[in-house]
Formats: C-alpha cells, sequence, structure tokens
C-alpha cells in the first residue's frame, strides 16, 4: 500500500520517538509499503537572520517574531531568500532513519518540481501566504519504487520565484490526493479528536465534521488535520487518520489489526475499517 504521513518536528522533538518512527517505517518498508512523509517544520525555514538581511527588499517586508528572529509576513520571501531552502530541519530525521536503513531523501517541494504552488490572496488572520496547486508524484515513484522514503519539508517555489512555507495539513492532503495513496495518517502530539467528557472519538464521519465544528470548540491544529482527511477522503484517498505520536508503534499494524487510539475519519456510517 501507499502511506501519506505528516509528522511535525514537535511530534518528533524527543529522540526516543523519533528512532521509534524510524524503526516503523523501516518495518513498513521492508514490508513491500511506498512511504512519503510529510516534515512539518514550521518557521525553521526563517530563522537564518543572515540571508535575509542581506535583501533591503526582505528587510521591509519582514517582522520579529516572538523569538526575536526575523519572520516573513504570511510566510512570503524574497528570492534572495532561496538558499534558505538548502537549510533542512528534517536532516536528524533523514540521519536516523537512514541509520535503521532506509534509504532516505531530505527534500522540499521546490525539489524536482515536485509541487506547484498557488499564492494565496491576503487577508488579516490568514496564516499561510501560499498553497500546494498540485502534487507531481514522478520523483515520489523513483525513490518509493526503489524502496526509498521522500521526506518532503513543507517549503515551496511560487511563479513568482518567491519561497513560501506552506500549510503541512494542506500539503500532506494535497500529497495523498496527488498521490492517490491508500491511507493518509497525521502523527500529532494530541491523543485525537476529544468528546466534551475528555474521551477520544474513535471514528468521526466526515460529513458530520461541519456540524461538530460549529457545535463545539476544536482546537485549530486538531482541525486542520481533520479537514485535511475529509477533503482526501472525497478526492479518492481510502483512508484517513490522526495517531498520537506516543502510539507510533501501531503504525506499522495498522491495516492488519485494530487500533484503538487516535481518530479515524471514515466516509459514512457502516463504512468503518477494521483497524
Amino acid at each position: 500500500m501507499k502511506l501519506v504521513i505528516q509528522i511535525s518536528s514537535s511530534g518528533v522533538e524527543h529522540e526516543p520517538a523519533l528512532r521509534q518512527f524510524a524503526k516503523v517505517v523501516s518495518q513498513l518498508v521492508s514490508e513491500g509499503h511506498r512511504i512519503t512523509i510529510v516534515f512539518s517544520r514550521g518557521n525553521a525555514i526563517l530563522k537564518t537572520k543572515s540571508a535575509l538581511h542581506e535583501c533591503s527588499y526582505c528587510t521591509q517586508k519582514n517582522h520579529l517574531n516572538g523569538n526575536g528572529t526575523q519572520a516573513a509576513v504570511n510566510g512570503e520571501m524574497h528570492n534572495a531568500t532561496l538558499p534558505l531552502l538548502t537549510e533542512r530541519a528534517s536532516a536528524p530525521l533523514v540521519a536516523i532513519l537512514s541509520g535503521v536503513g532506509v534509504a532516505a531523501f531530505g527534500l522540499c517541494g521546490a525539489d524536482g518540481h515536485i509541487l506547484r504552488v498557488r499564492k494565496l490572496n491576503g487577508h488579516a488572520g490568514q496564516a499561510w501566504g501560499a498553497e500546494v496547486a498540485a502534487v507531481d508524484p514522478f520523483w515520489l515513484d523513483i525513490i518509493s519504487n526503489s524502496k526509498g522514503v521522500p521526506v518532503v519539508e513543507n517549503a515551496g517555489l511560487g511563479a513568482d520565484q518567491n519561497c513560501y512555507t506552506l500549510d503541512p495539513d494542506q500539503m500532506a492532503g494535497a500529497f495523498a490526493i496527488g498521490w492517490n495513496v491508500d491511507a493518509l495518517i497525521f502523527l500529532t502530539t494530541a491523543e485525537g479528536l476529544t468528546n466534551a467528557d475528555g474521551s477520544v472519538v474513535r471514528w468521526l464521519e466526515a460529513e458530520r465534521l461541519m456540524e461538530l465544528t460549529k457545535r463545539s470548540a476544536i482546537a485549530q491544529e486538531m482541525l486542520s488535520k481533520l479537514q485535511a482527511c475529509r477533503h482526501a477522503l472525497k478526492h479518492g484517498v481510502r483512508r484517513a487518520r490522526v495517531l498520537p505520536v506516543s502510539q507510533v508503534e501501531s503504525l506499522a499494524m495498522f491495516y492488519v489489526s485494530r487500533i484503538e487510539c487516535g481518530t479515524e475519519v471514515i466516509e459514512a456510517a457502516g463504512k468503518t475499517a477494521s483497524a
């Protein structure tokens, strides 16, 4: 089967969790599964100040973020900052995957024209300056058919030659659709979508998501992942699940046994899968 797994830098900031994830990926690859990892780097692409300072255009557009480093408005950067794309935040993950025998390749959306990026019309409160418009699966196929694993960071190059950080959840959903995968899985520090009493919702019908959002507050990070799951299911992806990174070992059993953790988004009642 083909899997897209989205994981953030915060989800693997502890080395034991990172190593456990690498072992699971190694097992899945050895069993013949094909995997693409979407790695969310947050604002890591923006943390090097020197390149930003070299460009007066960027200096005029940038503002200071909470930790005093330069960050571009809505994730947009002038093309003078393109060298920042070479600073891969996924390098520790790629190294640990390699250490367990996985041929991992650290990429971003600009590499090999994997992504076509569309700039968004900015408005107040908008978190991202661009979104994934299309995915070219050519290099994903080339790498995964050779038992390699692409690790793709959420950064891309727009038609205007500006570099953008991308919504990693929307990007993972786009990868799942564009690569026509069997399952889209979000690894998260949360246990899943929770009910008012704190219990985890194991199965969520996709069409109930909008109604649920109106009736109760859902953390934005979780809502974003659930919306990406719903969108992926509507466009042909077979399964979509939010899985806690604390239970990452269960990922290796995703299709062969029942998983009693996280939240799976399903198309309709009666269509629940065995896991």
